[in-house]
Formats: C-alpha cells, sequence, structure tokens
C-alpha cells in the first residue's frame, strides 16, 4: 500500500516513494522518447485540419501565456455534431507543454473525434491547485463554445487532472455541475500524499494538507461516468497500485471502471498508443467520447 500519511519522516518511506515516483529516473532514455514526442507533434500539425494558439481564460480571470489550447478536427466530419475530447498533457505539473503531444490526436481523429489540447501555468510559479482550476477553464471553454459534453483524459499529471475533473463541480462556472463524467487517466497520480516527500515536491511544493485536498481519491467518488485507467505494464508498484486504486474505488460508488496495463510500457511509452487509430486505448478514449455526447 503507498499512503504517505504520517509517515513522511520515514527514511525507507521516502525511499520507496523516490523510486516509485521518479519516472524519468526509472527510464534512462526519457529524455529521447521525449525529443521523439516533439518530433512526430511538430510534423502532425503540419497537415492536421487544426486551430492552434486559442485563448481560454481571459486575462482579466487570470489568464497566462500558457493558458492557451489547440484543437484537432476529424477529416470529413461535422465540426457541429462531432464527439469531443480533451488531452492533458503530464510532466508532473512542472514541464511538457501541449505542442509536444499534438500527434496523439492523430488515434481520435481517424474515429471521427475532435481533440482540445489545453497548456497550463507550471510550478513553481503555479501550484496544483491554481493549474486544476486553470484545466476545468478550459473544459468550460469547450462547453460554451460548441455546447458539447466532453470526455477528458491526460497522461501522468494529466491523468491526475483527468481524475479532478470528474469530481469537479462546474455549476459555478456555467457550465452542467457533472460536466466531465467520462474520464481515461493514463498513468495517473490520484493520491497525491506520496509525492510530499520526493524530489518531485521541490518545484511542486504541496504541503501535507494541500496534497490531500488536490488528491481525487480522496474526495467523494463520482457516482456515475465511465472510467477507464491505464499504466504501462513496466512502471513501477506505486503507479499500478494508484490505478488500480482508482478503478476500485470508483467503481464501487457506482462507475462503470476497468484498469488495464500496456504489456511492455513504461511511463513514457504508454501513451503512444493513442496515435494509433486501431489501438484499445484509442478505441476506450473515442467511446467515451461517444458517450459523453450522448449523456
Amino acid at each position: 500500500m503507498y499512503t504517505a500519511a504520517g509517515k513522511s519522516e520515514d527514511t525507507d518511506f521516502t525511499a520507496l516513494c523516490e523510486a516509485g515516483y521518479n519516472a524519468r529516473a526509472a527510464v534512462p532514455n526519457a529524455a529521447e522518447l521525449i525529443e521523439a514526442w516533439i518530433t512526430d507533434a511538430t510534423e502532425f500539425r503540419q497537415s492536421a485540419e487544426c486551430a492552434l494558439d486559442i485563448p481560454y481564460l481571459d486575462p482579466v480571470a487570470g489568464g497566462t501565456d500558457r493558458t492557451f489550447l489547440d484543437i484537432f478536427w476529424p477529416k470529413d466530419t461535422d465540426r457541429q455534431t462531432c464527439p469531443i475530447a480533451v488531452f492533458i498533457h503530464g510532466g508532473y505539473w512542472q514541464s511538457q507543454d501541449r505542442k509536444n503531444f499534438s500527434h496523439l490526436a492523430n488515434g481520435l481523429n481517424s474515429n471521427g473525434i475532435a481533440v482540445v489540447m489545453p497548456s497550463y501555468n507550471l510550478c513553481p510559479e503555479a501550484n496544483v491547485g491554481l493549474i486544476t482550476d486553470q484545466i476545468a477553464a478550459a473544459c468550460t471553454w469547450v462547453w460554451r463554445n460548441y455546447g458539447r459534453r466532453i470526455a477528458v483524459g491526460g497522461h501522468s499529471a494529466g491523468g491526475h487532472l483527468t481524475a479532478a475533473m470528474m469530481v469537479r463541480d462546474f455549476s459555478a462556472m456555467g457550465a452542467p455541475s457533472d460536466l466531465v463524467t467520462n474520464g481515461l487517466p493514463i498513468s495517473g497520480l490520484f493520491d497525491l500524499r506520496d509525492l510530499v516527500v520526493t524530489s518531485i515536491n521541490e518545484k511542486a511544493g504541496m504541503s501535507a494538507d494541500e496534497a490531500t485536498s488536490w488528491s481525487p481519491l480522496l474526495h467523494d467518488a463520482p457516482t456515475s461516468g465511465n472510467l477507464h485507467a491505464w499504466v504501462g505494464g513496466a512502471e513501477s508498484k506505486a503507479f499500478h497500485w494508484q490505478t488500480r486504486e482508482i478503478a476500485k474505488r470508483w467503481k464501487k460508488s457506482g462507475l462503470t471502471t476497468s484498469h488495464h496495463a500496456g504489456k511492455n510500457d513504461n511511463h513514457f511509452t504508454i501513451i503512444d498508443a493513442l496515435s494509433d487509430p486501431k489501438s484499445k486505448m484509442t478505441k476506450q478514449f473515442a467511446e467515451l467520447a461517444r458517450n459523453a455526447l450522448e449523456s
């Protein structure tokens, strides 16, 4: 079991959490994989039907030079009626950008699904709470502009933000309170308390109380909807625990849930499946987007 609450002074537990959650340290060629993402994303944008660099948050309401999104439209599909999915990038809330992941829209686009990719402010300039609010603003922007419920998916920290959208009440933002009931987190983080004792928290700067407050797994679970959680088969026990736990607990509350392990994938290669129109992950995400549109 991984739960850092009450164990922050336990050096053995600290080492366990560091090894469990430091994904870059666990994958020696992580930098090369990230460079490949950037190349593939740049090439995809050159041929994609897309609208780029759209502000989703007005500066008066807190918008910044990172509160922008890109939309990738499926070809030969009615943009007024097609389902929409939101994909949230990872980077432990402190690195990466939507532009590095454009190519992951390919699989969904090929299945008739539009894909919205937002960026957000990064730690330490922002904290996880503010980042969560920004992603909620991006989801609300989709509702205001297209009047459609959405499926949300994301990788790593984006997986955390996916679950955070599913427990969020959007009514104060002018959208249905349960705007997001369909989610596909990939290698997500749902109980953040472990991270407080790791090097990841040097920039994230979470207190124990904040980590508890910002953990979707520690909120009241949604009572309806669909969650398909993924993790790389070669990832650490910590990431497997996070994925199993959210699927197990949320199923008890009434959601339809599943969890899956990519056979030989590590924390970085697991998301490659989204660029493949025929992969199980892509098919599940597409089905979630269609389900959201019909709900």
